[in-house]
């Protein structure tokens, strides 16, 4: 066993991406196998984890490792000891290494679906902070840089600006994202003013790769709450229908087509969830439809294909497909 476990740990924090996937299946496979692999890899893991909480000799490799074979652990053991790790994912949200944040934020999401929204409850607090710190920053850095002057083309700080990835930010809002898809329809208790506010806030983000990840996030928030056989009142899609339809309208008119895709494919989630809701809906269709209907003629091709193939009936009781 303890051959078996060094090997596959040498795979899992290779400096090779191709290693670290073979790791990652062969974990896998394994532990369908052997189901005692499970709880002598948690402890591994753990005491791996112990006592390098803080300590930032650590390699990236060595987290990377630690998280994705809590990743997958998670959903073959429910052995409690893997929660003690997420603490240690919520301090590497902020690590310098964006595949060990981007992992961070997946392992947290799948202890929520392996434990239940109680991680959310947990940690949702420290994980919105986290990114409300990020986008005041973010907001700072847009008035330093201010406009361009009247300029007939941007400065290079400007371009910087609008296309790099925004470190911290991006990965917390995929966090959020992560999180919500592992409460799955449990989340619909957990949807308020509050987040919300956090995520659009997000959508206004100069930063397009932001922007972009906001509307997936959005997207993953009315999917999961759409799955639910809950009341008119309880929906939180329903009852935040408007604030919905008007930044998505926004989106369907972004200046980069990465955003538009993103927006479009929330805008049909979300008119596929108020079909039920036929009457009180109508003023909604109206932001949105015109926008998708453009988007036909959109030059950006992936945009173009995707708002052809959604399909409208709008008679007395409209219906969308695609």
């Amino acid at each position: 066993m303890e051959e078996k476990i060094a090997s596959l740990w040498e795979q899992l924090t290779s400096n090779n991406k191709l290693d670290r996937d073979r790791g990652n299946q062969q974990l896998e496979l394994d532990l369908k196998i052997n189901k005692d692999l499970g709880d002598v890899f948690v402890d591994f893991i753990t005491n791996r984890s112990a006592g390098n909480q803080t300590n930032s000799e650590i390699t990236w490799q060595t987290k990377l490792g630690i998280l994705s074979s809590g990743t997958i652990l998670s959903r073959h053991s429910q052995n409690e000891n893997l929660t003690r790790l997420a603490p240690t994912a919520i301090d590497w949200l902020s690590d310098d290494e964006v595949r060990v944040r981007i992992q961070s934020g997946e392992f947290l999401g799948a202890l929520c679906k392996s434990f239940g929204p109680r991680i959310y409850e947990e940690f949702k607090d420290v994980v919105f902070q986290l990114v409300r710190e990020n986008i005041d920053r973010a907001f700072e850095k847009s008035k330093e840089i201010g406009a361009n002057s009247g300029r007939m083309s941007p400065r290079s700080e400007e371009i910087l600006h609008d296309t790099a990835g925004w470190r911290n930010l991006e990965s917390s809002v995929k966090c959020v994202q992560a999180l919500v898809n592992g409460c799955g329809d449990k989340f619909h208790l957990y949807v308020d003013q509050s987040l919300l506010d956090l995520i659009f806030t997000s959508l206004e983000h100069p930063n397009r790769f932001v922007r972009e990840t906001a509307y997936q996030t959005c997207a993953t928030i009315i999917e999961v709450c759409s799955g639910h056989a809950i009341s008119e009142t309880e929906n939180p899609v329903m009852r935040f229908a408007h604030q919905f339809a008007t930044h998505f309208a926004e989106g369907l008119a972004d200046n980069w087509s990465q955003v538009r895709m993103a927006a479009a494919v929330a805008t049909r989630q979300f008119l596929i969830s108020l079909q039920k809701y036929q009457e009180k809906s109508k003023d909604v269709l109206s932001l949105l439809l015109p926008r998708l209907c453009l988007n036909r003629y959109y030059l950006a091709e992936g945009v173009n294909l995707f708002s052809r193939n959604l399909g409208f009936d709008c008679g007395s009781k409209w219906k969308i497909s695609g």
